[in-house]
C-alpha cells in the first residue's frame, strides 16, 4: 500500500473515533426527546432487503454442504419472520462465539459445517432473549427463535404497558422528561432515578439513565442502563441506537453492529441508525460500507449536518477518495467556521496537505 493510502487509512479511522457521544448529543443530533417520552418509535412492518443490516455478519461459506447444519428460524412475538437479525453459535462450555450470520429474507439462517454436539443459540450479541441449547447431530438441528418483538402500533403497545406504572412512577419520570428538555442534566437524573425506585423495571428511566451516562462519557455504567431497559421493554427503539453508540465509543464495533441489526425489527429508519452503522464500519475499516450508511443518513435527514459531513469525509479517506474528502472537509468550515466540528475538519484537513507535501 502507499505511504499516502495507509497515512490517509490511519487519519480516517483515528480521528473519526474519537467523535464521541457527548458533542453529538449536545448539538442535539443523536436522541429526540420526544421519542423517549413516549418510550416507544412508530413501528412498521419488517422490510424483506433488511437495508439497515450490517452484510458481513456471514456464516461460514467454505464449509462442505454435507457436513452437520443447523438451520434457524427468526420471528417476532405474532409470528413474523423477522430479516437482518445477528444470529449467534455458541459454544455451550465457554460461551464463546463459534460463527454467525444475518437471517435472510424468510428470517431464516443456516449455519454449515459444524461438528456434532450442543450448542448455544442466541441474537444480537445475546442481548435479547431466548438463548436456546440445542443437539446438533449427524443429520443436523433446527430450531426456531421467537423474539419479544412486536410490531403493533405504538400507541397500543404504550397504553397497555402504561397500564402496571404506578402513577407516581409516570408523573416522576415526566418531570425528569420536562428538566431533560431544558437540559436540566442534575435534575432529570434525580428524578429519573427516584422513578426508577418507584418502579425497578421502568425501561424508560433506565434508557433515559443510560443517555444521561452516554452524554456524560460514562460509557459502560450506560451500556448497562440501556441493556437493562431493553430486557424489560425489548421494544424501546431508541435504546438500541443509544447502546450501539456506547459500543462504537468504546470501541465495541462488532457488538454495535449486532445491536442495531434489531431497530429496522421495530422502528422506522432514523439517521441516527445509519450514522451509527458507519461508525461501527469505518472503525472496522470496512470503508464503503460507511460511505454507504452515511449516505442512507443524510438521503432521510433531507439536510447537511457537519458531523455526518466529518464522518462522510474519514470514509472518503479510507477509499483514497481524497479530493473529495477535501472538498466535504472544506465545506463544514466554510458554512460554518466556528461550529463545533470545524476545529476536527481543520485539523484533518492540515494533516492531509501535509502529507501531501511530503
Amino acid at each position: 500500500m502507499p505511504v499516502q493510502a495507509a497515512h490517509s487509512r490511519r487519519l480516517c479511522h483515528a480521528c473519526f473515533a474519537e467523535i464521541g457521544p457527548r458533542r453529538i448529543i449536545t448539538c442535539g443530533f443523536l436522541l429526540s426527546s420526544l421519542l423517549i417520552v413516549s418510550a416507544l418509535t412508530a413501528a412498521q412492518a419488517n422490510r424483506d432487503d433488511a437495508k439497515l443490516s450490517p452484510p458481513e455478519l456471514n456464516a461460514t461459506g467454505s464449509a462442505l454442504k454435507a457436513s452437520p447444519s443447523l438451520t434457524c428460524r427468526v420471528r417476532n412475538l405474532l409470528g413474523r419472520p423477522l430479516s437482518g437479525i445477528s444470529v449467534e453459535v455458541r459454544s455451550v462450555e465457554t460461551h464463546a462465539t463459534i460463527t454467525r450470520a444475518m437471517s435472510g429474507s424468510n428470517g431464516s439462517v443456516v449455519f454449515y459445517g459444524l461438528l456434532p454436539g450442543r450448542y448455544e443459540v442466541t441474537v444480537a450479541g445475546g442481548l435479547l432473549p431466548p438463548r436456546q441449547e440445542m443437539q446438533v447431530d449427524a443429520g443436523g438441528g433446527q430450531t426456531v427463535l421467537e423474539l419479544p418483538l412486536s410490531q403493533a402500533r405504538a400507541a397500543d403497545m404504550v397504553s397497555v404497558r402504561q397500564l402496571s406504572l404506578p402513577r407516581k412512577a409516570r408523573e416522576t419520570l415526566d418531570s425528569a422528561m420536562d428538566a431533560w428538555q431544558k437540559q436540566q442534566w442534575k435534575k432529570a437524573r434525580t428524578q429519573a432515578t427516584q422513578a426508577l425506585s418507584l418502579y425497578p423495571d421502568y425501561a424508560a428511566a433506565l434508557a433515559l439513565l443510560g443517555f444521561l451516562d452516554l452524554q456524560d462519557g460514562h460509557l459502560e455504567t450506560a451500556s448497562e442502563n440501556l441493556k437493562r431497559a431493553i430486557e424489560s421493554d425489548p421494544n424501546l427503539a431508541l435504546a438500541y441506537v443509544a447502546l450501539g453508540s456506547a459500543y462504537n465509543s468504546m470501541s465495541h464495533y462488532e457488538a454495535a453492529l449486532e445491536t442495531l441489526s434489531v431497530f429496522p425489527s421495530i422502528a422506522a429508519d432514523t439517521w441516527q441508525v445509519h450514522y451509527e452503522l458507519a461508525r461501527a464500519f469505518i472503525g472496522l475499516r470496512k470503508y464503503a460500507l460507511g460511505l454507504r450508511e452515511i449516505d442512507s443518513s443524510l438521503g432521510l435527514l433531507k439536510q447537511d449536518h457537519a458531523v455526518l459531513r466529518l464522518a462522510r469525509a474519514h470514509a472518503l479517506l479510507g477509499l483514497h477518495r481524497d479530493s473529495e474528502a477535501v472538498a466535504e472537509l472544506e465545506a463544514i468550515v466554510r458554512k460554518d467556521p466556528k461550529g463545533p466540528y470545524a476545529s476536527d475538519a481543520q485539523s484533518l484537513l492540515a494533516d492531509v496537505h501535509s502529507h501531501k507535501q511530503q
